[in-house]
């Protein structure tokens, strides 16, 4: 921001947006952003670009387009869908249906991906959990209430987890996953912990680990009692996890690992066509001078959850349609490899 300030970009905090302004054309002249009372018009003289995120927090769009989350909790704040409902307001559309979901929320303890026993908050075993956390996410739509699960496994778990070809966290690095244990777990000490956020305990008995997860005792043990019949038989009839991965539960002391999953981003906005202009519905004719970035644009996944594994694919979607649209706008609408970037083209991708 400093960079571009000193290159002649100027910006108004605390101004959201609230209107786009169109000619008799229908075309995109600027926007109108609200401060405190007031209102303020920006002429554009290239474009517009809408940067602002999905709508996980507006529950009125949520519960209308994407109702199978409408329980769950939101990890981030201030998403509401402002920028789609913008560009809807003159016309534009919205991504008509399969809006899919980030929910990549596993910060309360380690471990998220291994096959332990998954009990619901009512002690229920509820799934195959040898499955990725794509899948476990769909499953949680469906239970007692959405998002939160525990795992739960016995202090020989070192052991199982080397054996299935997974990472074990050492016992003493569980530690800052266990809100019972009194330590420094500031950025400082390299914990690398949300501390509001963690939720993982070791108990002597199964009743004092319920107790501690918030779960019902004699439903856990019941749980626990018909999973190690399972592992004695070799053979999930219940779930049909894979034999390799039934470990019995009967080394105290027994652990479990409280998980709040919850809705990190809606990948699905204003409709869009691959240069990232704004369109009038899907295929629908392009609304000219309006441009739309990240999570704001467009269906980014197919899937019900992240259907794509390559790292950094979020961040590296919301980056290259930045630069597409900066560029689009800067230099009249045309993104081809031989368009030359000026300083001035520069400023206003910054922009």
């Amino acid at each position: 921001a400093d960079m571009a300030a000193e290159r002649g970009v100027e910006f108004f905090y605390s101004t959201p947006g609230v209107q786009l302004v169109t000619d008799e054309s229908g075309a995109v002249t600027g926007v109108i952003g609200k401060s405190g009372n007031d209102y303020i018009k920006f002429n554009a003289t290239k474009g517009v670009i809408l940067s602002t995120g999905d709508y996980q927090n507006n529950q009125s769009l949520v519960e209308r387009y994407c109702p199978d989350v409408k329980d769950f909790d939101r990890k981030q704040t201030n998403k509401t869908g402002d920028g789609i409902l913008m560009a809807m307001a003159i016309g534009g559309g919205f991504v008509p249906v399969g809006h899919s979901h980030m929910m990549h929320d596993f910060d309360s303890g380690p471990m998220f991906d291994e096959p332990f026993l998954t009990v619901n908050e009512n002690g229920e075993r509820f799934m195959n959990e040898d499955c990725i956390f794509e899948e476990i996410n769909c499953v949680l739509r469906n239970q007692p209430k959405p998002g939160w699960y525990s795992q739960i496994f016995d202090d020989d778990y070192i052991a199982q987890v080397t054996e299935w070809g997974g990472k074990p966290t050492e016992k003493e690095k569980m530690q800052n996953y266990m809100p019972d244990v009194e330590m420094d777990r500031s950025p400082e000490s390299g914990a690398n912990v949300i501390e509001g956020l963690i939720d993982t305990y070791c108990c002597d008995t199964l009743d004092e680990l319920a107790g501690k997860l918030g779960i019902p005792a004699d439903a856990l043990k019941k749980s626990v009692e018909r999973y190690n019949e399972l592992c004695d038989a070799g053979f999930d009839a219940d779930f049909g996890k894979q034999a390799k991965y039934l470990k019995k539960i009967e080394k105290a002391p027994y652990w479990g690992i409280h998980k709040h999953v919850r809705v990190s981003a809606l990948c699905a906005g204003a409709t869009v066509n691959e240069n990232y202009q704004a369109t009038r519905g899907v295929g629908g004719e392009v609304i000219p001078n309006l441009w739309v970035t990240g999570f704001s644009a467009g269906q980014l996944c197919g899937a019900p959850d992240w259907s794509m594994y390559q790292g950094g694919m979020s961040a590296g979607h919301c980056i290259m349609t930045g630069r597409i649209c900066g560029i689009q706008a800067a230099t009249g609408g045309k993104l081809e490899a031989s368009t030359p970037i000026t300083e001035a083209d520069v400023v206003a991708i910054s922009a």
